[in-house]
């Protein structure tokens, strides 16, 4: 599905110096879009590299593109932090929940 538009954005909203007044998008699948057959592709074979860790962080997790690599983990007996202050569809089956919201907790990692 296309997103309609970007003009109700809140805040202030990058504008792409080529195509004035347009709106800088980037270069991701956003939420009630789909992705192309690359991004398909890229998917899949992130899912089947090897991985130390996945950490969910800041979504509700009600899509298969944020519960496969959770179930990929999973099955592989990966650990899986999920950081949400509201238990999501995962929060079951991850290791360690931090029940904080995302920023909160991107803060204090950088530190």
């Amino acid at each position: 599905a296309a997103v309609g538009g970007y003009a109700e954005l809140p805040g202030d909203v990058p504008s792409c110096p080529e195509c004035e007044p347009g709106i800088l998008r980037p270069d991701i699948t956003l939420l009630g879009e789909t992705g192309g057959a690359d991004a398909l592709a890229s998917f899949q074979a992130v899912l089947r590299a090897p991985f130390d860790l996945v950490v969910a962080a800041g979504s509700s997790a009600n899509s298969p593109y944020l519960l496969a690599p959770v179930q990929a983990a999973k099955k592989r007996q990966t650990p899986i932090i999920e950081i949400n202050p509201a238990p999501t569809a995962i929060s079951g089956a991850v290791d360690l929940k931090l029940a904080v919201g995302a920023a909160d907790a991107c803060q204090v990692l950088r530190q």
